[in-house]
């Protein structure tokens, strides 16, 4: 990055992080009404519910525990979501502030050693344009990303 004319501000720590992190939910409202309207795309499946999904027995074939749960909400999940909420505000503000005090664009992560936490904010909001310019650079610089060989070439490029 930095023989890319990147200044890297390294370390940076966001306050907090890992406590708000932790605090991640799902609405269960929301889910449920998602859940139903991706299932009635198909008219003819047999499931129309979340409980039709989880009641089936090949219910943990098709959604092992690892990719997510379709069972009922468990009693308080509206007061963890609020927790959620908030804590992802509050997320938000911390990253913000680092990035101001830093002077940041973005905030890269490596995810070689660690999975790096799930965080909505790569930069500040309404700011993609930033974000492309520098996943481009990233890019152009690195030579890391390879298109799939599917792809066809755009206009001036060589096919892999």
């Amino acid at each position: 990055m930095k023989a890319a004319g990147a200044v890297v501000v390294d370390p940076i720590e966001i306050p907090k992080i890992r406590a708000l992190l932790a605090k991640r939910a799902t609405d269960p409202d929301i889910t449920e009404a998602s859940t139903e309207r991706w299932l009635a795309r198909n008219p003819d499946s047999p499931y129309k519910t979340r409980a039709d999904v989880f009641q089936s027995p090949d219910y943990s074939k098709v959604f092992p525990s690892k990719l997510g749960n379709f069972a009922p909400a468990k009693p308080g999940a509206k007061e963890k979501y609020y927790e959620f909420l908030e804590a992802r505000e509050e997320l938000m503000t911390e990253v913000m502030k680092v990035m101001a005090d830093n002077r940041l664009d973005a905030i890269f992560m490596k995810s070689v050693e660690d999975q790096p936490p799930l965080i909505s904010v790569a930069t500040r909001p309404y700011s993609e344009p930033t974000l492309i310019k520098l996943a481009y650079a990233y890019e152009r610089a690195t030579h890391h990303r390879v298109p799939p060989k599917s792809t066809p070439a755009l206009a001036g490029q060589r096919s892999n």
